[in-house]
């Protein structure tokens, strides 16, 4: 009697938790909106392309949203009254690309 080969699937890889480098990179990127990730690559000591991989990590770009939001709040408060942003004007662009609405 023949042993039968087990099928292999295409089971989805492990990624490992995000770590403190991770976090360093989110809390910068949150930072610098809106401009380009040379420096901030070279100011942790990895390459650009890593962290264009680790933008593509759901948890990790799920973490960037967060706290680009919360740095957000925080540079423009919302006034609940009528709940809108309180900002300056010269700050538009900055926010309609924190929204998405820029390229």
């Amino acid at each position: 009697m023949e042993k039968r080969k087990k099928k292999r699937g295409n089971y989805p890889k492990r990624v490992p938790p995000l770590g403190e480098l991770h976090y360093i990179a989110i809390e910068l990127m949150a930072l610098r909106v809106g401009q380009n990730y040379e420096d901030t690559a070279k100011e942790l000591g990895i390459s650009v392309r890593t962290l264009y991989r680790w933008r593509q990590r759901p948890d990790f770009y799920n973490a960037l949203i967060r706290a680009t939001r919360r740095r957000f709040n925080v540079m423009y408060p919302i006034d609940n009254s009528i709940n809108a942003v309180v900002a300056d004007p010269k700050h538009l662009t900055q926010v309609l690309g924190l929204v998405g609405l820029l390229p």
